[in-house]
């Protein structure tokens, strides 16, 4: 019967096996009742065996079943159970059978739009953060995880963010050159150009063109700068497709935000000059927009990468309008002096040809490109001042993702603070209740499912030799980065990594996350042509729920986050484990061989 045994758990003693020869079997026969690929069907039979191994085991011999009747076992037994509708028949509706009761005890949030196992997660964590990081006393006043909790402290002070968040944000849009929106208007000789850089390197928004510092695709050892398009105020096909209804609301919502903002900054511009110049900046963006490739486009890494010095970038371009050895010395000032020799990486060149020549025309207003740039900072920071810049943009993001409410202040707080001190933030987390057993169990986790998957590379039929070859290569040369690096909690070490931040001041929310986030492209600006250690290179999030794979440098990182119940838990079964854990694991193997 399928309910029998559902609030218990077998825990069944077990011999080492030729893991890849029995998954190999069991793809080999398994039907498959879905079209899927090759790669999805061996990942998928990968966690389906390692989930029920220790009863193919057991069946080779006579083996005394023993109960887990464990605390760890038992609350594992009832949170299955509790999942389980039994008023509907399985035979009937298996789905709805074993996933009605979740969904029935776990309605989606108002603040959310999509609700999971990893949402809950991320929200117990959150809150766990939220319980530690203000109670800290033991560090001295410089100690990274002392700046963590004042920038935190500095969020949820609504008081001092409401009387200086206006006049905060106008002194860095006076610092880019001023935001024409407002009614200023542009010095004489404004360079557009400076702006870009300055957002660039003082603000960290990418505008017009993006300019970063990452490992090389085609020889990952070493770091090179970059040159593509940058993300926009809206997805891309929400500028470009203007039929539908839903498409055109979001289109209004979006002008409707940009004058609230310019209206909350205190804009002298009437009501029809201001419709008037946001059309104007939300077509340039528009067709900006439009001169970029489309996200299914850019899955293929290779299909426009250019390695070029930027002299014959400049000579590509064709322009006056944007000198980019000296755009990019002015990028990154300090930091390093490039020459017309230097090597870069372009990846859209068609896109900056097109944007080049739009510059170029004498349609493009000056104003329009400024306010543009001055829109990419407001649309950035706007959400760090008061109250009702908060409002005009949650206003917002209801017509684009359909959310209803609001997300709780220490809830977006303890994000931010998680996101730009996510290091700090991960040796609390570890400390405060991170089993340390697990980062060893999940490593050997790993290599079992990676020794699985080379045996069925090996003996599968539909790849030729060639490909086998470099695909056994690109798994041997796969690494995974569990929980979190071994000198987190090394206090020099810690504080050392971020050396450079600058002061966090308490009652300064808006230039806190300014500070931090500078220090991080400052960062990564620094890496330039320098080595490229991948077993270094630690997600910054570890008190976090994303494991993801890296294809540029072909690794897996595994937070500490993510490795907790009901998707880990140190004492339960392998079936349920892996059967958990294993199948993010597996579905983060499959990303390094597909697009």
């Amino acid at each position: 019967m399928i309910m029998k045994g559902v609030a218990k758990v077998e825990q069944k003693s077990h011999n080492p096996i030729n893991w890849g020869s029995n998954v190999y079997h069991l793809i080999k026969y398994a039907g498959f009742r879905v079209k899927r690929t090759p790669v999805e069907q061996t990942l998928i039979v990968i966690v389906c065996v390692l989930a029920i191994m220790a009863d193919v085991v057991t069946s080779r011999k006579l083996i005394t079943e023993k109960v887990c009747d464990t605390e760890v076992c038992k609350l594992a037994a009832d949170m299955l159970k509790a999942t389980i509708n039994d008023s509907i028949n399985p035979c009937e509706d298996f789905h709805s059978h074993v996933c009605s009761g979740w969904k029935r005890d776990n309605p989606i949030p108002e603040t959310m739009s999509a609700l999971g196992n990893l949402h809950l997660l991320d929200e117990n964590i959150k809150n766990e953060l939220i319980e530690v990081l203000p109670k800290i006393v033991k560090y001295e006043e410089q100690d990274v995880r002392t700046k963590a909790k004042r920038f935190y402290t500095s969020c949820i002070d609504t008081e001092t963010r409401q009387s200086k968040g206006v006049e905060a944000l106008k002194a860095v849009l006076k610092s880019l050159g001023g935001w024409p929106l407002l009614g200023e208007t542009i010095k004489k000789g404004y360079d557009w150009t400076d702006a870009l850089a300055y957002a660039k390197r003082e603000l960290a928004r990418n505008a017009i063109i993006k300019l970063y510092v990452g490992p090389d695709d085609k020889n990952t050892s070493q770091n090179i700068i970059k040159v593509s398009d940058p993300s926009f105020g809206m997805k891309r096909d929400d500028f470009i497709d203007r039929s539908s209804e839903k498409v055109k609301r979001k289109i209004k919502a979006y002008k409707k935000l940009i004058k609230q903002s310019a209206k909350l900054l205190g804009s002298t511009k009437t009501e029809e000059e201001l419709d008037s110049d946001i059309n104007d900046m939300v077509e340039f963006e528009r067709t900006l927009a439009k001169f970029s490739r489309t996200v299914e486009e850019k899955k293929d890494l290779y299909s426009k990468y250019k390695k070029m010095t930027v002299g014959r970038l400049h000579l590509e371009l064709n322009t006056e309008q944007i000198d980019i050895l000296l755009l990019l010395n002015k990028v990154m000032n300090n930091i390093t002096e490039l020459t017309n020799s230097s090597e870069i990486i372009v990846m859209e060149l068609d896109y900056l040809k097109r944007t080049c020549k739009l510059l170029e025309q004498n349609t493009t207003k000056t104003e329009t490109i400024a306010n543009y740039i001055g829109w990419t900072i407001v649309n950035g920071y706007g959400r760090q001042t008061t109250k009702e810049f908060a409002d005009a943009f949650f206003e917002f993001r209801k017509v684009s993702t359909g959310i209803v409410k609001a997300t709780p202040l220490n809830i977006t707080c303890i994000e931010k603070a998680n996101y730009y001190f996510g290091l700090p933030l991960g040796n609390l987390f570890i400390n405060n209740r991170f089993n340390v057993e697990t980062k060893m169990e999940i490593e050997n986790m790993v290599v079992q499912l990676k020794v699985a998957f080379e045996e069925l590379l090996k003996t599968n039929e539909w790849m030729d030799n060639e490909t086998k070859k470099k695909s056994l290569n690109k798994l041997n040369e796969m690494i995974t980065l569990v929980a979190y690096p071994s000198w987190l909690n090394d206090t020099k070490k810690l504080n050392g990594f971020y050396e450079k931040i600058g002061e966090i001041i308490e009652g300064s929310y808006l230039e806190n996350t300014i500070t931090i986030a500078k220090f991080h492209v400052q960062t990564s600006l620094g890496r330039i042509n320098k080595p490229n250690n991948r077993t270094k290179m630690w997600g910054n999030k570890i008190a976090g729920v994303e494991a993801y794979y890296d294809p540029k440098s072909n690794k897996i990182f595994l937070p500490a986050g993510v490795l907790q119940p009901p998707h880990y838990q140190v004492g339960l079964p392998p079936a349920l484990n892996f059967g958990a854990i294993g199948s993010i694991i597996g579905h983060e193997i499959t990303h390094g061989f597909d697009n």
